[in-house]
């Protein structure tokens, strides 16, 4: 399933206009109500500026399943730029992980609420600093109203800000899942193996994830930055890959390279056809 087919996982939303803004909060506020029993819990947030766009980020647990998952957001100053948003989770395939779209938690399970918006609404606003109001909604019930403040100052100080290596890459895949696009593709051989293909990677300029998940150019002079590939082997001649890249021209180029890399000279990339 490629990226284009979960677009219909994500909600675009027009951000609210102060005059409009009181309509939307109350229902925030009666949400707020039902979620005293800790339905939803939000553990951590983030903000991360991947090229144009920000990317606000929630994780989230529940001790019960949760369906028909939401993000609500209403920006407290006026605007009427257009935001994004998902929930997403990390699924496991072999010993590989990789993040998806998905509107269900599992009990304990760790979802992550993410929202999208041009870095037009700060750089053009009135005002020195915008509010976000974001809470999780389910069919079970809400989180707690949580708010983001972004301006121009903090964006850039929250680039230089250190962070858990660990934590600071699962933000980053995040952001490119969510803001780039991504391909499921067969790499494969007949008449060689596909040994070296970690080998490769790096000779195209990406270096090993954290965990597992794969390998990645997170380098902004690089000319693959924003992509990573995330893989597991079937056999020693074929594997099945995730392909990120925050546009297709990018992604584009991460295929040429494997195909005039060292690797097998059968060796075919194909779309992966469930």
């Amino acid at each position: 399933e490629s990226y284009r087919c979960l677009a219909h996982k994500y909600n675009h939303n027009p951000t609210i206009q102060e005059s409009s803004f009181q309509g939307v909060i109350n229902p925030l506020n009666d949400c707020y109500e039902k979620s005293k029993s800790n339905v939803i819990q939000i553990k951590e947030k983030h903000v991360d500026v991947w090229q144009d766009r920000i990317v606000c980020i929630l994780s989230f647990q529940s001790r019960i399943a949760l369906d028909n998952l939401t993000l609500q957001s209403v920006c407290e100053e006026p605007s009427t730029v257009t935001t994004k948003s998902v929930i997403a989770v990390f699924r496991e395939d072999g010993q590989s992980l990789y993040p998806e779209a998905t509107d269900h938690l599992e009990p304990e399970e760790t979802g992550f609420a993410i929202l999208i918006v041009p870095t037009s609404l700060v750089t053009l606003a009135t005002s020195e600093t915008v509010h976000i109001n974001m809470s999780v909604k389910a069919s079970q019930g809400c989180s707690t109203v949580d708010s983001i403040e972004l301006s121009t100052q903090t964006l850039a100080s929250k680039l230089d800000k250190p962070q858990n290596p660990g934590t600071k890459f699962l933000v980053d895949i995040l952001a490119v899942f969510s803001v780039g696009v991504q391909e499921i593709v067969k790499i494969s051989s007949d008449l060689g193996n596909l040994a070296e293909f970690e080998k490769v990677l790096e000779e195209c300029g990406l270096e090993k994830s954290v965990n597992r998940f794969g390998y990645h150019c997170w380098k902004k002079e690089h000319m693959l930055f924003g992509s990573a590939i995330i893989y597991k082997r079937k056999s020693p001649q074929e594997l099945s890959a995730r392909l990120y890249a925050l546009n297709y021209s990018t992604l584009g180029l991460v295929v040429k390279l494997l195909q005039k890399s060292k690797l097998p000279c059968d060796t075919k990339i194909s779309l992966f056809k469930s």
